[in-house]
């Protein structure tokens, strides 16, 4: 556990930074892969419609809502990583604690939040391939 009242400002400072960062490249990541998955399985369902796959194009509309919910959440992390760092550092600056919500509870939703987004993605991949024929 890290000790606030120890650090220095220096080191306060850099610590924001640090998870400032992290929730950065995670939410980039997250809606990343989300929307490039989705951006392939619409470009291929387009393909399939062509032809006479209609029942595999149903099964990956459901595989592109789960990288549709992805990218959402990847969305909602972005403003609930905002929301955590700023709630750190009012905490942190006036030394008190808000009324609603505390950085702690911001921060388990958030790492919430960008979990669900990768199991999203997991499960539109894995109804992707399961959506593919065996034999063409």
């Amino acid at each position: 556990m890290i000790e606030f009242e120890r650090m220095s400002k220096e080191q306060f400072v850099e610590l924001y930074k640090s998870f400032l960062g992290f929730v950065t490249q995670a939410v980039s990541i997250s809606i990343l892969i989300n929307g490039g998955a989705l951006i392939a399985t619409l470009t291929f369902i387009g393909d399939i419609e062509k032809n006479i796959y209609l029942s595999m194009s149903k099964n990956l509309k459901i595989s592109a809502t789960f990288f549709i919910i992805g990218v959402v959440l990847g969305g909602i992390s972005a403003i609930l990583g905002y929301m955590t760092q700023f709630t750190y550092f009012k905490e942190e600056a006036f030394k008190k604690r808000p009324f609603l919500f505390n950085g702690t509870v911001l921060r388990v939703v958030l790492l919430s939040t960008l979990f669900l987004s990768i199991l999203s993605f997991a499960g539109g991949a894995w109804l992707g391939i399961i959506a593919l024929p065996t034999k063409i």
